[in-house]
């Protein structure tokens, strides 16, 4: 139904403004893409963190915390902010739209997920999209809202950034330099609990090619920071009530329990990524290769200036 109402929206508005119906383009294919993802068999990642226990069958389940970190860490990875920009702001007069996929490589952390998501084959790759609007402000700032989503799964992430040029458009010397912060807390799961800051740096430059193309190489130094926790957890969910829950009535904490809950944890991961950007016109197409000690990312992105 909002999938038609968009479309609807798109064909009335595009005989007046073509750039109107470029934004109404990409709102459809982020639609498109959230309800191919959102299929009732397509949950395979969302987090079931019952199995991450030793003696999950007993009374006194003991968590297994270095899983779950591996596990937080991979989530907060893959749906960390990002941001898909060279060093330069958009402009006080702009509003950009950007539409993008980001393709995190799991390497240290896919055996964390067997037990995780109860399945004999841990995936390889995370794939997200984000769906991002930002705004050009005076003295050089940049407003951001981003939205994201994992495919194969129902979590999201809503998050907000600001970026900040201390050096643009100079030609004296040609060389870009930002600084910026982005948050986004992950929404979808009742399990766990993840958010992430991020915070970092931006250098870049910029150059056109024949008069039809502007070039923006950039480089960024991005650590995010990762907090996450869960809540109560029951080990053997439908086999055992915990003592004190509702089936068992006012228990004994003596006789056991199936409930166990993973400690808070937060850790800062360093991000280094580079990138190019190729501006059209309005329209923009940006690629940037990001690394982590952990796994390595591919991010992509369609965006264009109203």
């Amino acid at each position: 139904m909002s999938r038609m109402f968009i479309f609807v929206l798109a064909k009335e508005d595009s005989m007046r403004n073509p750039l109107v119906s470029c934004f109404y383009a990409i709102l459809i294919s982020f639609a498109l893409t959230i309800s191919m993802g959102s299929t009732a068999e397509a949950l395979d990642l969302d987090p079931n963190l019952h199995g991450l226990c030793t003696d999950c069958d007993s009374l006194w389940p003991v968590p297994n915390q270095t899983a779950f970190n591996g596990l937080a860490r991979a989530y907060g990875l893959a749906l960390a902010p990002i941001e898909l920009s060279p060093a330069n702001t958009i402009g006080i007069n702009a509003v950009e739209t950007e539409f993008s996929f980001a393709f995190s490589n799991l390497s240290d952390d896919a055996s964390s997920w067997a037990s995780a998501i109860n399945s004999q084959t841990p995936p390889s790759q995370l794939t997200s999209t984000r769906f991002t609007l930002r705004k050009g402000l005076p003295y050089s700032f940049e407003l951001q809202g981003q939205l994201g989503y994992l495919l194969n799964s129902e979590l999201w992430t809503m998050g907000a950034g600001v970026k900040w040029a201390l050096n643009e458009a100079v030609r004296s010397f040609p060389i870009d330099f930002s600084i910026r912060g982005q948050a986004n807390r992950m929404i979808g799961s009742t399990q766990l609990d993840l958010s992430m800051v991020s915070y970092g740096v931006a250098l870049g430059t910029r150059f056109g090619v024949l008069g039809m193309v502007n070039i923006s190489p950039f480089v960024t130094y991005q650590p995010v920071m990762i907090f996450a926790g869960s809540n109560t957890l029951d080990a053997t969910p439908g086999i055992y009530d915990a003592p004190g829950s509702a089936a068992s009535g006012a228990g004994n904490m003596n006789a056991g329990s199936t409930a166990f809950v993973f400690s808070r944890t937060e850790e800062t991961i360093h991000r280094a990524s580079a990138g190019l950007r190729f501006m059209f016109g309005v329209l923009k197409i940006t690629s940037e290769f990001m690394w982590t000690p952990h796994q390595t990312n591919i991010n992509v992105s369609l965006g264009f200036n109203i």
